[in-house]
């Protein structure tokens, strides 16, 4: 079946820390999305170019993720922002005031 498909996929290697369970694709989004992990790659430059200039290319291949810490889960009444920990604010700004730019005489006296 494999055959028949142009691209073939490498699942990540993606596991909870003290355990060999590999994490299956199914899960990746419920196990990664907000957690703590610890992530070892390989960084590979390339110099892609002629003999007028060359450019730096990098790239980054996944070895592994472990899991350290599971996401948080937060409760379903987030208020009207999405999120638990920003508190919508409706008193005044304080940011400063802007300045305004001087305008300057283009007449030149003698």
């Amino acid at each position: 079946m494999l055959e028949s498909q142009r691209w073939q996929t490498n699942p990540l290697r993606a596991y909870h820390e003290g355990k060999n369970d590999v994490i299956p694709p199914s899960e990746y989004e419920s196990a990664l999305r907000g957690a703590t992990v610890q992530i070892s790659f390989t960084l590979s430059c390339h110099l892609i170019g002629g003999p007028s200039g060359k450019r730096a290319t990098f790239s980054a291949q996944i070895g592994e993720i472990i899991v350290l810490k599971k996401p948080m889960i937060f409760p379903a009444n987030r208020g009207d922002n999405g999120s638990p920990s920003k508190r919508s604010f409706t008193g005044p700004s304080f940011s400063p005031p802007k300045r305004r730019r001087k305008k300057i005489n283009s007449s030149s006296s003698p």
